[in-house]
């Protein structure tokens, strides 16, 4: 859906949620527009869905100029407000071993009015979230997709692209190494016990599993350890966007 909270009323949600969970051993939400965020449907998401949630914001950007000339739906105040009060009722560690409902932040490179400060901007709200103890499940980071027609298109199409591309790489460095790394290590710390993994792929002498749910966090394991497997596992380690486990 492009926007869980704006499904309906808390009654409305509150009946899709409940009926949904009679046939549901996870229920995860996804898409959510965090200028539609409040209190009750929270509430009721944090009730209903299993651990592990993630609403996906699409924030797009940080930068005012740029959150002007797109049109987008959120300035950042509105965001900050809203992964705050994501936090406050579903940042408690739930039964497969991570929060019950945290925020994740999606980013685009190469809207109208981009400039070589847009990505400080992005830091900045970012490293606030964090200074304040806030948890964001998961930063996605891309480039944008120019389709014809669109305002996008009719403005600006690559402009924007093709002048800052030189900088996408250090950008998506840097938020990768100062926020999603810290950031994962205050979500998944080292001992954390995370529950019902189905082991999927081997590279190597490692096997990856990763839980069932809404953009799971993959887990590397030492050995080969047999696929299509469902295991509890120990987190040993951290990686920029991943962990290290050990079955226990």
């Amino acid at each position: 859906q492009t926007c869980f909270y704006s499904y309906g009323s808390e009654q409305e949600i509150k009946k899709l949620l409940e009926n949904a969970r009679k046939y549901s051993n996870i229920l995860h939400i996804d898409n959510v527009n965090p200028a539609f965020v409040n209190r009750e449907k929270t509430k009721l998401i944090v009730e209903h869905c299993t651990s592990g949630n993630i609403a996906a914001m699409g924030v797009e950007s940080f930068d005012p100029e740029v959150v002007k000339k797109n049109r987008l739906n959120s300035n950042p105040e509105l965001t900050y407000k809203a992964v705050k009060l994501i936090n406050e009722y579903g940042a408690e560690r739930g039964s497969d071993g991570l929060p019950k409902f945290l925020p994740g932040i999606n980013i685009i490179f190469g809207l109208i009015g981009e400039s070589k400060h847009t990505n400080e901007h992005n830091v900045e709200w970012l490293q606030k979230m964090m200074n304040d103890n806030l948890l964001l499940r998961r930063i996605n980071i891309r480039e944008v997709v120019i389709f014809p027609g669109t305002m996008l298109a009719k403005e600006c199409g690559n402009k924007f692209i093709k002048k800052n591309h030189q900088y996408y790489w250090k950008w998506r460095d840097s938020i990768r190494q100062n926020i999603d790394n810290p950031m994962l290590q205050k979500i998944a710390p080292m001992g954390t016990i995370m529950r019902k993994l189905r082991t999927e792929i081997y590279d190597g002498n490692t096997t990856f599993a990763r839980q069932v749910g809404t953009y799971p966090l993959v887990v590397g394991i030492p050995g080969r350890i047999g696929l299509d497997r469902w295991v509890d596992v120990k987190i040993k380690g951290h990686m920029l966007r991943s962990l290290c486990g050990e079955v226990v």
